[in-house]
């Protein structure tokens, strides 16, 4: 059986390779092609292109980026042409899998689209671009489920399995272990060296833009509170380049006078372990934090241009003022308990200033810390990616019931 997964970026790239994981627990024989990125291929499956190092969000941000991907996309399609997979797996990516999966599905190939995007937007026609009759669609957060309803899916379309994250993280992976693993001394929470984590982003131009404000942040709540014992533990995403990243990171932490900085190759939620609070880029990665009981504070800067694409798209759809939360955990949780700083919000002082409250009353982090806890609860149970891929087998063979106008 022929399966073609379409990914785009880090996140999408996991859940996939833990699709795919389940898919071949089932003794069923597969052969596995796709786009998407290094987890992706360090299972076995034969990609067409590394797409996650094309990753970008924002307009001005995807431009350098936009003829290599038509060229990968045009490959694709080539492809799906010529060799006819028995399923189409998509998984976010939304610029490039909204044309895929409705060019597939009118080419008879069945068509999954496992996490659609997000859908910040409160504007249904936006996303009515998104369905087709004979997609079956897998979303993994409640509001991705109505909007999709809403925007005219059919309901024997959209197939709501629980979130497949929960299948990636630790049952018990204590701070003593993360510690060992990490070759760090073990030191109780908050206790000098206090640590903190840095999770720069899963995208090289997130990593250039955030970077830099974390280490200004810290530098800011170092000179608040006088408190210069720290250490930061910096974990790198797989899809990022190392090189770039510390060049980058070598720019940043010059004015890091006196404070160790130790980098960890993935080991992400050896890092969060290990560390007493985190500063993460919005993203999946919060939702990490959140189930791992760490307290976070998340982050998102841009350039300027960026941030003028973003005036304008939100003009258009979504005003500022209806945003909601930024941060996956406090979306879920429908209230703030992550504190979080978006665009203009977002600023050296703003963060240090959340940073420097919990250096003084670290029983104020460690409230938050039990508060994230709740995420798990929202999260479901593991077995998201076994049930989805049961699903996607089904599909396959033409025995689930997709709506057709």
């Amino acid at each position: 059986m022929r399966v073609f997964l379409s990914v785009g970026d880090a996140s999408a790239d996991l859940y996939a390779s833990l699709l795919v994981e389940e898919m071949r627990c089932t003794g069923i024989k597969f052969e596995f092609w796709g786009i998407g990125g290094p987890r992706m291929r360090s299972k076995g499956i034969r990609l067409l292109a590394e797409t996650t190092k094309h990753s970008a969000i924002g307009f001005f941000a995807a431009l350098p980026h936009l003829l290599p991907m038509w060229s990968i996309f045009r490959r694709t399609v080539f492809w799906l042409e010529k060799y006819r997979p028995n399923v189409l797996v998509a998984i976010d990516f939304g610029a490039v899998n909204r044309r895929l999966t409705k060019l597939a599905a009118n080419m008879g190939i069945p068509t999954v689209y496992y996490i659609p995007p997000g859908f910040w937007t409160k504007n249904v026609n936006s996303v009515r671009r998104y369905i087709h009759p004979k997609v079956i669609y897998v979303p993994i957060y409640d509001w991705q489920k109505d909007i999709l309803l809403s925007a005219g899916a059919d309901k024997r379309q959209v197939v709501f399995l629980g979130h497949p994250l929960v299948d990636a993280m630790p049952d018990n992976l204590t701070r003593r272990d993360a510690e060992e693993r990490l070759k760090l001394p073990h030191k109780a929470k908050w206790e000098r060296p206090i640590r903190i984590a840095l999770l720069p982003g899963s995208r090289i131009g997130e990593v250039t833009e955030n970077i830099g404000l974390m280490t200004k942040a810290i530098c800011y709540a170092v000179r608040k509170t006088k408190v210069a014992d720290v250490e930061l533990l910096c974990a790198i995403s797989p899809t990022v380049d190392s090189g770039k990243l510390m060049r980058a990171l070598n720019r940043a932490t010059k004015q890091l006078k006196g404070i160790q900085v130790l980098v960890f190759d993935g080991m992400t939620h050896e890092v969060f372990m290990a560390s007493d609070a985190a500063i993460a880029v919005t993203g999946t990665v919060t939702l990490e934090a959140a189930w791992l009981g760490i307290p976070t504070i998340a982050i998102f800067t841009t350039n300027w241009l960026n941030r003028t694409n973003a005036i304008v798209i939100h003009k258009l759809s979504l005003p500022f003022s209806g945003w909601g939360f930024v941060a996956l955990p406090n979306r879920l949780l429908g209230r703030k308990v992550m504190p979080e700083f978006a665009l203009w919000a977002c600023t050296p002082e703003t963060v240090g200033e959340q940073i420097a409250m919990w250096l003084m009353n670290p029983g104020d982090a460690e409230a938050v810390a039990c508060e994230l806890l709740q995420v798990r609860k929202l999260m479901g149970e593991k077995g998201a990616s076994k049930r989805v891929a049961e699903l996607v087998i089904q599909h396959a063979l033409g025995l689930t019931e997709v709506h057709c106008n």
